[in-house]
């Protein structure tokens, strides 16, 4: 009976070395497929897991943004996640032994990002494990650098006055019970300045936005998981748009008004009239290259479809006059047609005014709000910025804060985050 509890003991021993060789593999097949559903960051495999729900705070920088494919509704970024919690196991371990923790005897938090499409062009991933001001225990600062194409669903209502959502969507493999997923408020997110590649046609917002919502893997929705979703913002330049596309629709409009020059008893003003309006139809296909396939009409639809009815409702009008100018006195004729004209040209000059004030009143009235949180942002940037610096010499001695100063701007890596000593 010994020999055979020691034989089946060999052979869980065993199976459980080829169970760790196994997850290996797949670990790895998992991360060189990573991007075609989704991209996930694990730092290993751990073997800690805790009762208690663990809240874990993100930061996300957008450090760059290469490509807004408004056609193709997505967008090319390169994004720095930090993922910070606190690691209740490791309390009492000196700063040296945090140094030498293996990946094993870390909790992971199992973060992956939801709206990958394709492959990753660039990720990597560190580890940190390091005692914090005001923490008995230490905390663990997950730092993940992705670039890669994400899918986003823009918001063409208000093209090209139009202020887009740039949105990193992470969640957890862990179920809700087991992980919380927060903005950290200590370490604040933002774009970077000069972010937007194509700053001919996009101007980002120095702010992130965060939403929570939740997720299941399964059809009985017994499962939930976390989801934490970061937005960045940027707004559409209007040079392009204003000179291209608006003052030349506005011009057909003007011209339309030339008819008036025109006896309307005769049938020059029709000729006219389907000139105008043939040549915004085609203006108008060219337009829609731009857009894609969508159910519903964005401000520049409007303008120009505004457009086409009125120069419709004009050439109706004159062949409405020119019939009556048949059989009908002509000086009756003319006054009818004035009449007529003043009614459309009232109409053109109040659609124009009320166009205008709603435009205000909608896009224009949103890139206010991102405005006013950008400057939020701004101030909320400099508190925790003096802050971390006085808490930071308040903890030195004084002979040792004249050296932190001078090597203050080395205490950082690129794009705000500190350096890591464990990379996976």
């Amino acid at each position: 009976m010994k020999n055979i509890v020691q034989n089946l003991g060999s052979v869980a021993s065993g199976l459980n070395q080829n169970s760790i060789l196994m997850f290996n593999l797949l670990h790895q097949q998992r991360q060189s497929d990573r991007g075609s559903v989704r991209a996930a960051g694990s730092i290993g495999i751990s073997r800690v897991s805790y009762s208690k729900m663990v809240t874990v705070q993100v930061k996300v920088v957008f450090s760059r943004v290469t490509d807004i494919d408004t056609i193709g509704q997505q967008f090319a970024a390169e994004v720095h996640i930090q993922a910070r919690w606190v690691e209740n196991g490791l309390q009492g371990k000196s700063e040296k032994q945090l140094d030498e923790i293996p990946f094993t005897e870390i909790w992971d938090p199992k973060l992956a990002i939801i709206n990958i499409v394709g492959g990753l062009e660039k990720d990597r991933l560190s580890v940190m494990v390091r005692y914090e001001e005001e923490e008995v225990h230490p905390v663990v600062t997950y730092m993940w650098c992705v670039k890669a194409v994400f899918m986003e669903v823009l918001e063409l209502e208000h093209f090209p006055f139009d202020t887009q959502e740039l949105s990193v969507i992470l969640s957890s493999d862990r179920p809700m019970d087991e992980i919380d997923l927060v903005p950290d408020n200590n370490n604040i997110s933002s774009v970077g300045t000069t972010a937007v590649k194509n700053a001919q046609e996009w101007k980002s917002f120095s702010h992130v936005d965060f939403t929570k919502d939740f997720r299941s893997t399964d059809n009985s929705n017994s499962t939930m998981h976390p989801v934490l979703i970061a937005s960045a913002h940027v707004r559409r330049r209007l040079g392009f748009y204003m000179w291209n596309v608006f003052i030349i629709v506005f011009l057909i409009l003007g011209l339309s008004l030339t008819i008036l020059s025109i006896d309307p008893t005769g049938n020059d003003r029709l000729g006219v009239n389907m000139t105008l309006f043939l040549t915004c139809v085609a203006f108008k296909l060219v337009v829609k290259t731009t857009l894609p396939h969508i159910s519903y009409l964005t401000y520049l639809d409007i303008y120009v479809v505004f457009t086409m009815m009125y120069l419709a409702a004009q050439a109706f009008e004159n062949a409405i006059i020119s019939h009556l100018a048949r059989f009908k006195n002509r000086e009756k004729v003319i006054m009818y047609d004035e009449i007529a004209q003043s009614i459309l040209i009232s109409l053109l000059v109040l659609f124009h005014a009320v166009f205008l004030v709603y435009i205000r009143l909608t896009a224009f009235s949103r890139r206010r709000q991102m405005t006013e949180k950008d400057h939020a942002h701004h101030l909320k940037a400099v508190e925790l910025k003096n802050k971390s610096k006085k808490g930071h010499q308040n903890s030195q001695p004084p002979e040792e804060k004249k050296d932190s100063q001078m090597n203050d701007s080395h205490i950082n890596g690129p794009d705000g985050f500190s350096q890591s000593n464990k990379t996976v």
